[in-house]
């Protein structure tokens, strides 16, 4: 049995999405990257914290602790790093994304016969159309953060599972609650913000 599909109107919205994140896929990409690199990093400093400790404090050797602070040193510099660099690549690819969005609707606006309402509806059309290409142009920043997300839960799994198969377990089984209520909690706002966008 086929699944129903959307109307012209969805297929369009779902079409336009598609284009501004394939857009600059690359840009995106090197910014996903960079978002996962930081939170891998991130999340790797309790552990570099805990090796520290256990090599160079608790043994009292003060070659190993410098070598070692210099190590977590270099750990806080890629991280700083990194989401410095993937902030401005998302950021850029984001803009740029609405740059190109504010052209289209543009020239849609300026082409002879282009609006099917006439010219009385131009300023109004072209207003709500740029407010929405902003808002479409954030989803660079949602899956660049959705990257980072997935980067970090990987990072964590992988060093709890090594330190504790049952509490790797329940730190990822608990994840499925918070990720219900965050929902549920979202639900009402995301609805609002339908509602405006269809109201304007």
């Amino acid at each position: 049995m086929r699944r129903p599909t959307g109307g012209p109107r969805e297929d369009r919205a779902r079409t336009l999405v598609r284009n501004t994140l394939t857009g600059r896929w690359r840009t995106l990409a090197l910014a996903c990257l960079m978002c996962v690199v930081h939170q891998a990093a991130e999340a790797g400093v309790p552990l570099a914290i805990g090796v520290i400790v256990d090599r160079a404090v608790e043994p009292g050797s003060g070659r190993a602790l410098l070598w070692s602070l210099a190590a977590l040193a270099l750990l806080f510099l890629v991280l700083t790093s990194s989401m410095r660099l993937g902030g401005r690549l998302a950021k850029g690819a984001a803009e740029g994304a609405e740059h190109d969005l504010r052209l289209a609707v543009t020239a849609r606006v300026l082409a002879p016969g282009g609006l099917p309402g006439g010219a009385s509806r131009s300023g109004e059309l072209l207003s709500t159309a740029t407010s929405d290409a902003g808002r479409v142009s954030m989803m660079h920043a949602a899956v660049w953060w959705a990257s980072g997300a997935l980067g970090a839960i990987v990072v964590a799994a992988v060093i709890l599972f090594r330190t504790s198969v049952l509490l790797g377990f329940l730190v990822l089984a608990g994840l499925v609650p918070v990720v219900l209520v965050s929902q549920v909690v979202a639900a009402p706002l995301i609805r609002r913000s339908g509602a405006e966008q269809a109201a304007a």
